[in-house]
């Protein structure tokens, strides 16, 4: 049985295979690390690439991401030696509040003069 798949990101946007031949192929589902949250999946592949904004590859990512598999998880990534120090970047948000605890200079600079 001939099976055509979209490949939206290489120069062709269809490969055509027959999956007689190639049994081993199953459907798969991509999900980003945040719409993940409360979910768990047998086998989680993560794409860890560091050349991202560091806000969006940190310690908080890390966790969600590896944390739904629930039999194996498996991380690619582009850098072994970067990913560590950005897995390890705390990913917490700051609240308004605490912001207002800080020296004055700094609540000045992001637009809160009190």
């Amino acid at each position: 049985m001939l099976r055509t798949a979209r490949t939206p990101h290489l120069s062709r946007s269809e490969i055509e295979f027959d999956s007689k031949e190639h049994r081993h192929f199953d459907h798969g589902y991509a999900v980003t690390s945040h719409s993940s949250q409360g979910l768990t999946a047998e086998r989680v592949l993560v794409n860890a690439d560091t050349g991202v904004h560091p806000d969006l590859l940190n310690s908080r990512f890390g966790y969600v991401s590896i944390s739904r598999a629930s039999h194996e998880a498996t991380i690619f990534t582009d850098d072994m030696a970067k990913l560590s120090p950005q897995l390890s970047a705390d990913g917490s948000k700051t609240s308004a509040l605490e912001l207002s605890n800080q020296s004055p200079s700094i609540v000045q600079g992001i637009g809160m003069g009190m």
